[in-house]
């Protein structure tokens, strides 16, 4: 379905298809400028997820049931669920920009020091459950176990882009040295997402995942985590409501597919990250 009018969508609302999540998420309050930070594993509301299990390249498929997900309600058919506001108070100057988005599930304890180079980690995965045909989802790093004193070096070897070619391969990214709080930070910066190759918008899959030079923290592990974009919120002041509209200022309304799993991640613009006290309105029609 759709809404045909802005007074369709009022209706809705008012008809109680409308769903409000209040979140709150208490993270480390230690960031790197420019980093990315995944709040997958942050305390709070939703409550904290899980990073997986000790099982290099085991991939992990998430949705509404996870702990962790930020959980709307299915909407009861012919309708479709759209985020219309997400909003957020941040309590530091420097929180940056919000990521919210559909985490569809992650590549799990991907070694970043290993005796053996390269080190290829074979992938069996499916991120297609909540892509429409032709799509794609991005993809990011999150470390997961230890710090890493000095940066490894990993490609996304083999994957599957969005119009189902097989065998593409991602950027090399070099991993910057991540000296303490490490857990959910991502070992790049000024970026959410790891660059694909030319002329790929998405990936629906990945198949290996391959490191060629060690970081010198031998227990380092990360996460490749898919995610399906649903809108960024810039926060540039401590203590301040911020809204993003995806109605009359941002026209996007991103469909909330059923079963998602909302999590939200942030590229801190500060060296502290702070609390954030946010809420994410969807409507269905």
């Amino acid at each position: 379905m759709s809404f045909a009018s802005y007074d369709a969508l009022i209706a809705a609302f008012t008809a109680g298809k409308g769903q409000d999540y209040v979140f709150n998420k208490t993270t480390l309050s230690l960031a790197a400028a420019s980093a990315g930070h995944s709040l997958w594993n942050a305390a709070g509301a939703p409550g904290q997820g899980s990073f997986g299990g000790s099982s290099a390249g085991v991939w992990t498929a998430q949705n509404s049931s996870t702990a962790g997900a930020i959980a709307f309600a299915n909407p009861t058919g012919p309708d479709t669920l759209h985020l219309v506001l997400a909003g957020c108070v941040p309590n530091a100057a420097s929180a940056g920009t919000m990521l919210i988005y559909d985490r569809l599930g992650q590549v799990e304890f991907l070694p970043l020091n290993d005796g053996s180079l390269p080190e290829v980690t074979a992938v069996s995965s499916d991120f297609t459950a909540r892509l429409a045909a032709g799509e794609g989802a991005q993809i990011f790093a999150e470390i997961t176990h230890t710090v890493m004193a000095t940066g490894a070096v990993f490609q996304i070897s083999s994957y599957t882009n969005q119009a189902g070619t097989a065998a593409r391969a991602s950027e090399v990214v070099t991993c910057n040295a991540v000296a303490s709080q490490a857990a959910g930070r991502f070992p790049y910066t000024n970026r959410f997402f790891i660059n694909l190759q030319a002329g790929d918008t998405g990936v629906r899959s990945i198949e290996s995942v391959t490191l060629t030079a060690n970081s010198s923290t031998t227990a380092a592990k990360m996460n490749i985590v898919a995610a399906r974009p649903l809108t960024y919120l810039p926060m540039n002041s401590a203590n301040v409501y911020v809204e993003r509209d995806l109605v009359l200022a941002t026209i996007k309304m991103p469909r909330i597919r059923d079963n998602a799993c909302i999590a939200l991640a942030v590229l801190s613009a500060g060296t502290s990250l702070p609390v954030f006290n946010g809420n994410l309105i969807a409507i269905a029609g």
